[in-house]
């Protein structure tokens, strides 16, 4: 059985990014060398579930490796407030800036608001009442402060977090075939056709051209001035279409 069928990963601590394939490698020829130095950390919330607050990369290295984990080497804790423990534990372990650990320590309080509006939901009910969302962002600021004073990191690099973490980009829609071929005839003539100065055809430029190249570019030109000619046509049409 997969480590993450046994342990549901707490959302806080979900937050930090993975080791590297090669770090989880090296992690592994370490483990299998001199055991589990550190434990696997699991905690127990109010109503007796367990989360895995801390250990993902140790159960992920032993597992390529093919190393079972000792159920000795798992310490259950009860702390009142699991996010501080995570973030003492990771923090220290990723040499991170001070706007990074400020991002990080929002995404782990988002999260485990999000968890906790999830247990607080009454049988039935699809989402949760909205109580207004100014004062959860002030709220959210103000624990967020709380916790990075002591670490140096200043308020407004709080609020700098916040707004990034708020101003999540949307998904962008996949173009269709038409939409593909408007945007790259706009492109096409806007790049070929318009953004082409005088300069571009300057004595100097045209003097390096020989015989054959001469030819070959009136040809192009030509060719070009026909397409644009019937183009251009198409468009007064369309345009009058829509004029009527």
């Amino acid at each position: 059985m997969a480590w993450r069928d046994k342990f549901k990963v707490h959302p806080a601590a979900n937050q930090f990014p993975m080791m590297s394939k090669r770090a989880l490698y090296e992690l592994g020829k370490d483990i299998k060398a001199h055991r589990l130095k550190n434990p696997i950390v699991v905690w127990r919330d109010k109503d007796g579930q367990e989360w895995l607050i801390d250990g993902r990369n140790r159960l992920e290295a032993m597992e390529r490796a093919g190393i079972e984990l000792d159920p000795s080497r798992i310490e259950y804790v009860s702390c009142g407030d699991p996010v501080s423990w995570i973030e003492t534990l990771n923090m220290r372990r990723h040499h991170l800036t001070k706007h990074q650990y400020a991002r990080l320590t929002v995404k782990m309080l988002k999260a485990r608001r999000a968890l906790a509006r999830e247990k607080a939901k009454k049988p039935g009910q699809l989402e949760e009442v909205s109580r207004g969302g100014r004062g959860k962002v002030n709220e959210l600021k103000s624990e967020a402060v709380a916790m990075l004073t002591p670490h140096g990191i200043s308020e407004s690099t709080v609020e700098r977090a916040l707004a990034e973490e708020a101003d999540k980009k949307p998904t962008k829609r996949r173009r269709n075939d038409a939409e593909i071929e408007r945007d790259y005839l706009l492109g096409w003539f806007r790049n070929a056709a318009c953004g082409i100065g005088d300069s571009a055809f300057s004595d100097k430029t045209l003097d390096l051209l020989t015989k054959g190249k001469l030819i070959d570019l009136i040809e192009d030109v030509e060719k070009a001035s026909s397409t644009l000619d019937t183009l251009l046509d198409r468009l007064r049409l369309r345009l009058d279409r829509e004029a009527a």
